[in-house]
């Protein structure tokens, strides 16, 4: 597969490591819509980044949509392959350092999936807190320090869930089966780079549970 859009090779380069879980249909769709994430300015919409990309006119609108609806991929595969990238930038005797934080998306309306009532940081105060509708995403993020910057650190995403609160107790055969897919996911993450020493940061405010869910190592230390 080629990348055939308007992008400098380096970039184009990494965007061909995500082919191997795309079919070529998609992955043409993919490599267009990070292009047009890369040049649309304003709200990143699906309309906004195709026409951002120039695709306008290349085929029907809705197989954009669809990329997203009904194509088959994993977003998990596609954290694994950005946690591979990143890794090449960390050297091997190095601890690899993960941070994880929440990051609450206020909605409005009365029929939204998965959305709830959650601590609002941004308008909380030390002495009244505020709570806001919405999802509440945690992120699971690989930090790297590149040679173009010393000195600075960047988090990259690699994974994230959907935390949903409970409306009431579980027995706990139910609870511990809910966890299974998240630990699936993080017992791949673990198991890829388990002869590398790990470490994890967690901002204050974040689910305390949240180490169970990506299952990384107890041994790994904490900051």
């Amino acid at each position: 597969m080629t990348v055939n859009l308007p992008l400098v090779s380096s970039f184009g380069e990494i965007l061909l490591s995500f082919a191997p879980m795309f079919s070529q249909p998609s992955f043409v769709n993919f490599t267009t819509l990070v292009a047009g994430w890369v040049f649309c300015f304003g709200r990143r919409t699906v309309t906004g980044l195709i026409t951002a990309a120039g695709a306008i006119g290349d085929k029907h609108f809705s197989c954009y949509h669809r990329f997203f609806s009904r194509a088959v991929w994993s977003l998990d595969s596609l954290g694994h392959i950005i946690l591979n990238l990143a890794l090449q930038f960390i050297p091997k005797d190095a601890v690899i350092l993960f941070a994880v934080d929440d990051t609450l998306a206020r909605k409005t309306g009365k029929h939204i999936w998965g959305a709830a009532m959650h601590h609002d940081p941004l308008r909380s105060t030390r002495h009244k807190h505020f709570f806001s509708f919405g999802h509440s995403w945690v992120v699971l993020s690989v930090v790297v320090e590149f040679s173009f910057a010393k000195g600075k650190r960047f988090a990259l995403p690699i994974l994230f869930r959907l935390y949903r609160k409970r409306k009431k107790k579980l027995p706990a055969r139910r609870a511990n089966g809910s966890n299974v897919e998240k630990r699936r996911a993080a017992s791949t993450v673990r198991g890829r780079n388990s002869p590398r020493r790990c470490s994890k940061s967690r901002p204050s405010g974040s689910p305390g549970a949240i180490f169970e869910w990506w299952g990384i190592p107890s041994t790994a230390g904490s900051r």
